[in-house]
């Protein structure tokens, strides 16, 4: 509802956060996704995600504000499809 209120004319890029600071939950997440490729290229039609926790070598570097942060690009896929596949890699946050 907010993205609806505050993206008027936007575009398919947006990032959001996970509700956790566990790293393991991060991973989980993105290997859940079966959609999305994993990229950080946003000038094509596929749909993109990237977890910002992987820039960063050692875990213990990464800024706790940084753990959860996600960008995602929504491309030309069926939206029913992308939804499916984001809820469904939201349901294993806290799964292990």
């Amino acid at each position: 509802n907010l993205a609806r209120h505050q993206m008027h004319g936007g575009s398919g890029l947006f990032s959001f956060r996970l509700k956790t600071r566990n790293l393991t939950d991060v991973k989980n997440f993105t290997n859940k996704i079966s959609f999305f490729k994993r990229a950080v290229s946003w000038g094509g039609y596929e749909s993109l995600i990237f977890p910002n926790a992987v820039k960063w070598t050692d875990p213990k570097d990464i800024p706790p504000d940084r753990i959860s942060l996600i960008r995602c690009h929504a491309g030309l896929e069926e939206i029913e499809l992308l939804l499916k596949d984001m809820e469904q890699a939201l349901e294993s946050i806290g799964n292990g």
